[in-house]
């Protein structure tokens, strides 16, 4: 996955640690027939900033910023809730919290699928 820096002290595009190809440079997925696995996804790993309607902002542990979209179904796993029932409620994703984001690609684009907060 690319994710543009935000960052003023550099104008460069950083690479986040991914097995997926960046479609914006005309890349696309191996063809999965005749494979085990029928689509790649990747993760990552960090805090949401900001959430700017379905546009999530991220911030990694090394301080790159990027942007995400949400798909229009995600699930919302909070491990320090009791029961821990997944949710669907966009109001349950916290800000500036250590997250783990799954994350599929979708034509030209990538799109978070589950947002996971784990236990300290």
């Amino acid at each position: 996955m690319y994710i543009k820096s935000t960052n003023p002290s550099t104008q460069s595009t950083k690479q986040a640690a991914s097995t997926s190809p960046n479609p914006a440079s005309g890349q696309t997925l191996p063809s999965s027939k005749g494979t085990l696995f029928e689509s790649e996804n990747t993760s990552f790993r960090g805090k949401i900033t900001k959430i700017d309607d379905k546009k999530l902002i991220l911030e990694n542990h090394n301080g790159v910023m990027g942007e995400l979209q949400l798909a229009d179904k995600i699930t919302i796993y909070d491990l320090n809730k009791a029961g821990g029932a997944p949710s669907s409620d966009l109001k349950e994703i916290r800000l500036n919290t250590s997250v783990l984001i799954d994350v599929i690609p979708a034509g030209n684009e990538f799109l978070a699928v589950a947002i996971t907060y784990p236990q300290p």
